[in-house]
């Protein structure tokens, strides 16, 4: 970490391992770079265990309500064929929710001092929290296909903030980084998350393209890495860097609490729409009203 340059004579795809993703203790500027590099860096520890594993049965009980308030709109939260999008809850996929505002009062609380250092230098010094939320994968739940958290932004959005940005082909900085802190331990078992490295830059992500083009070469294709880590750890990655949640084999839920960071300009249309999930009578509490209602 403390070499002139930490990345000399590797490329960021091949920084495929746990161990070459691991920030050093209390060495932010190390992470600063690495995330800068590779789009995704490991912070070990970075809130005490056992307060992510106890967040780690609340954040299921909500996500047990949730499912519910869902199924109560016509909606299977372990049906594919049939996505949901409302403000508090997003299907990611079957058996894969996606939870924001909904009881998240205290969940956000948990400290962020471990990656604000890292998170303010990588976009500027101009950081601001855009959003908290929770992912809670259900048990059987298949892994999850390869995406970025949001689309990237044109060079001529940035001129428009009154930012100056290198010229092509140079990769443009972060606008926006996703937190991860699990609460459970990620295993083998349960699925962690899988990234792959690089894919936050342009001019990364086409040579990984290409690479995977050549004939009888499939290294651009599986330079991935799957993080395993303690509950309580942190996983920061650029809003561009491509990741895919792994399958649940184990039989208990997966919740990581996650954190979006972006600049003070940046405004994610992408994810969540406005309608509510509570905006209407649940299915429950009009079948309270039937069974109280005398019928002729």
């Amino acid at each position: 970490p403390r070499a002139k340059d930490p990345f000399a004579g590797v490329l960021p795809w091949e920084l495929n391992s746990r161990d070459a993703l691991a920030v050093p203790a209390f060495d932010a500027d190390f992470g600063s770079l690495l995330l800068e590099y590779a789009g995704v860096a490991l912070i070990d520890g970075a809130i005490p265990r056992a307060r992510a594993l106890e967040s780690g049965f609340a954040a299921c009980a909500i996500a047990d309500e949730v499912r519910a308030a869902v199924r109560a709109r016509g909606f299977d939260p372990d049906d594919a064929t049939k996505p949901f999008r409302f403000a508090e809850a997003c299907s990611r996929g079957a058996g894969r929710l996606d939870l924001r505002q909904y009881k998240m009062d205290e969940l956000s609380k948990l400290p962020q001092d471990a990656w604000l250092p890292i998170v303010n230098t990588a976009l500027g010094g101009d950081a601001r929290l855009l959003c908290s939320g929770l992912v809670v994968t259900q048990p059987g739940t298949a892994e999850q296909a390869w995406h970025a958290d949001g689309p990237p932004v044109s060079r001529e959005t940035w001129h428009a903030n009154g930012v100056d940005c290198p010229p092509p082909p140079a990769t443009l900085p972060a606008h926006a980084l996703t937190v991860f802190v699990p609460l459970v331990d990620l295993t083998a078992e349960n699925g962690p998350t899988a990234f792959l490295p690089g894919t936050h830059a342009s001019v990364t992500s086409a040579a990984l393209a290409e690479e995977a083009r050549e004939a009888g070469s499939s290294a651009g294709a599986g330079a991935h890495v799957r993080l395993e880590a303690d509950a309580g750890s942190a996983i920061l990655f650029d809003y561009r860097t491509f990741h895919a949640g792994g399958a649940n084999r184990s039989d208990r839920p997966r919740p990581i609490l996650y954190f979006v960071y972006a600049r003070s300009w940046y405004r994610d249309v992408h994810n969540w729409p406005e309608e509510s999930l509570f905006a209407a009578p649940t299915l429950r509490e009009v079948a309270d009203v039937w069974e109280n209602t005398e019928v002729w």
